[in-house]
């Protein structure tokens, strides 16, 4: 190899063995090279409460933005569902499907076709209430909790919470 002007030998080392080490790392963003694809953690990284908080926090936002926008600006009604059910999870409470819809913020019958996509996607559980028949509860399922959390937790590192 020529070594170009203004280069020796020993420059041109230290380049070479910066750039391994550069391509050997993580993405800074923790994605899969090449594909963009998030890896996924077997883990949380970080304190599920904290994980809570910070989704507390996106859904109480997502609020603050329709006293500014028109609520047809705003209809994201999957992400204020699993956001909620998140939340209320991590306070220990449970979600009627009534309430998973109301916190969606959209007409009743939408929220229910999201949940129903939701469920069949495996992101959520729905279960009848074991005392009254009548009403039906929803949980996020492992995958939902992980799926959420992973996320969660690059808001964490991406901004100061």
């Amino acid at each position: 190899m020529a070594v170009e002007k203004g280069f020796d030998r020993q420059s041109l080392k230290q380049i070479v063995q910066i750039a391994s080490t550069l391509l050997a790392e993580k993405p800074a963003n923790d994605q899969e090279p090449c594909t963009g694809k998030a890896r996924r953690r077997s883990k949380p990284a970080y304190d599920r409460d904290a994980l809570a908080k910070i989704a507390e926090r996106e859904y109480r936002a997502r609020r603050e933005r329709a006293v500014y926008f028109p609520q047809d600006f705003l209809a994201e009604p999957v992400w204020d569902v699993l956001l909620d059910l998140y939340v209320q999870n991590r306070k220990g409470k449970p979600v009627s499907v009534t309430s998973a819809c109301a916190a969606a913020c959209v007409p009743q019958t939408t929220a229910l076709r999201w949940l129903n996509v939701l469920e069949e996607e495996g992101f959520t559980v729905i279960e009848a209430d074991i005392s009254d028949r009548r009403r039906r509860f929803v949980r996020l399922s492992e995958k939902g909790r992980t799926s959420l959390e992973g996320y969660l937790a690059s808001r964490m590192v991406s901004r100061d919470w």
